[in-house]
């Protein structure tokens, strides 16, 4: 091999060069790494109820671990929709079936969702969220949320595979899924077919009537909301249009079954509708009334959760039947609220002649006040009006029950004046000073001559002056005006 010295002598000077750092730099040459996009999660095709909102959670991820942020890219209906921080997708408004929002009004929402990482690198996703027709309704004693709620197909009053199911909300609203279309059409030959709601938390009081079976007939077109509510119940045990037509007039209630049972009494209540506030109270009377009778049959610890579950079902079988018999009903005597309750009672019930008879004392004069009310139900009033009729009565009832108390202390410790004291409701409808005038119209509700506008005692005839405010009036307070000198010995008594 031949010796080529300009060879050896370039190599010497190229290493003589990377040696000192291609020039005279000692700094490397930055290394540029490209920024990976981030990656989306999210199901290209979706649905919801009617009535709901949530839809689904966009999950994005990104191979820096950037922080990433969601947007509404593009889409014909993607104004109708809002996505927040983490993904969570939803309706701003609740769509309607009946009444679809979207472009081509089909039901079909088209949009896109994007994920953005901090440089601005984007993945998207297009979605349609279709909107399914839906059994919507409300189940109304108050409204009652939580109440697991069912399209009991077979009659049997149980949750059986395949029925539609779910929970209402807390305003006591819930949606069915809709039926496959063969299934729908035999339903409106399907007589024994009903909706049944089971238990719930009273939203208005916060007490939960674990033992409360509410039920309703399917109108001729289920599209509208539906309302659960006791008078529904009592509807439910009777076959005939006829016998339900009967039952409406006996309860006072115009109108066709299907036109009362797309009434939503609680909203029309608060809104003070024409009559809607006696409706709803006598709505509330049998809701009691299936309270007070299952804390009857609670007693009977032999009693299996069916049996108790059905005695809501008894108490309107025995109102209807009543009906039936009578062609009307009053709830405001206790010889028809004892009956009602002996009818409804399982047989081995061991409650006594004597504590029933106390019970629909008690229960008749309840209904009677409740009869008199026009409070907005929603009212403060109200709401302490039925929570002490859910609560301390109930556990009054209960004690006399398992021998706490006797007939005597019950008759009167669960009095409406003990029970209620102070209460608007019960005050209103009291006519203190006898006048024949209820204290709700009443002008001078305790006939002094003072209107009770200007009386700093309105229920108290022998006061209506309280000069220094100390709730004393001035009759029987012994110093009026506060000043530490007896009115006996005070120059100027009243200051």
């Amino acid at each position: 091999m031949l010796f080529q010295p300009h060879v050896l002598a370039l190599s010497i000077s190229s290493l003589l060069l990377l040696s000192c750092g291609g020039g005279g730099s000692d700094t490397a040459p930055a290394v540029v790494v490209a920024n990976e996009p981030p990656s989306l999660s999210l199901a290209a095709e979706s649905s919801i109820l009617e009535g709901g909102t949530d839809i689904a959670t966009a999950i994005g991820s990104d191979p820096e671990g950037q922080t990433l942020s969601y947007s509404l890219s593009a889409g014909r209906d993607k104004d109708l929709f809002s996505i927040v921080a983490s993904g969570a997708l939803s309706f701003k408004e609740a769509p309607d079936f009946e009444a679809p929002a979207d472009a081509d009004a089909d039901n079909i929402y088209e949009l896109t969702v994007q994920v953005a990482d901090s440089q601005g690198t984007t993945a998207s996703q297009e979605m349609l969220v279709t909107v399914q027709n839906a059994f919507e309704g409300r189940v109304i004693d108050g409204p009652l949320s939580g109440s697991e709620v069912f399209l009991d197909l077979n009659g049997n009053g149980i949750l059986d595979e395949g029925e539609p199911s779910g929970l209402s909300d807390i305003e006591g609203y819930f949606q069915l899924p809709l039926l496959a279309d063969n299934v729908a059409r035999d339903l409106a030959d399907n007589l024994s077919a009903q909706l049944v709601s089971l238990g719930g938390i009273d939203s208005l009081t916060n007490v939960e009537l674990s033992n409360f079976t509410l039920t309703a007939d399917l109108p001729a077109d289920p599209s509208g909301l539906i309302a659960i509510t006791p008078i529904s119940s009592v509807l439910t045990t009777v076959d005939t249009d006829e016998a339900k037509a009967e039952i409406l007039s006996a309860l006072g209630i115009s109108g066709t079954v299907d036109e009362f049972l797309a009434k939503d009494l609680w909203a029309m209540a608060q809104a003070d509708e024409a009559n809607s506030r006696a409706l709803q109270n006598i709505n509330q009377q049998i809701g009691l009334l299936f309270s007070t009778a299952t804390t009857l049959a609670e007693s009977n610890e032999a009693l299996a959760a069916d049996e108790l579950a059905a005695v809501t079902e008894a108490v309107a079988k025995a109102i209807s039947d009543l009906i039936a018999s009578q062609g009307s009903i009053d709830f405001g005597s206790s010889t028809t609220i004892y009956g009602l309750l002996i009818d409804s009672l399982p047989a081995n019930s061991s409650v006594s002649a004597l504590i029933m008879g106390a019970v629909a004392l008690n229960q008749a004069e309840l209904n009677e006040l409740l009869a008199g009310s026009d409070l907005n139900p929603g009212s403060l009033a109200s709401a302490d009006f039925v929570l002490t009729a859910q609560t301390t009565l109930q556990a009054a009832i209960d004690n006399i029950l398992r021998g706490v108390t006797n007939i005597a202390v019950f008759l009167s410790d669960a009095s409406i004046s003990a029970l209620f004291a102070g209460n608007d409701l019960f005050i209103a409808q009291t006519d203190t000073d006898g006048d024949g005038i209820f204290n709700l119209a009443d002008l001078d509700d305790d006939g002094d001559n003072v209107i009770d506008s200007l009386d700093a005692f309105p229920l108290d005839a022998t006061e209506s002056v309280d000069t220094d405010g100390d709730g004393v009036g001035d009759n029987a307070d012994t110093d009026d005006d506060n000043d530490g000198i007896p009115d006996e010995s005070d120059d100027s008594p009243l200051g």
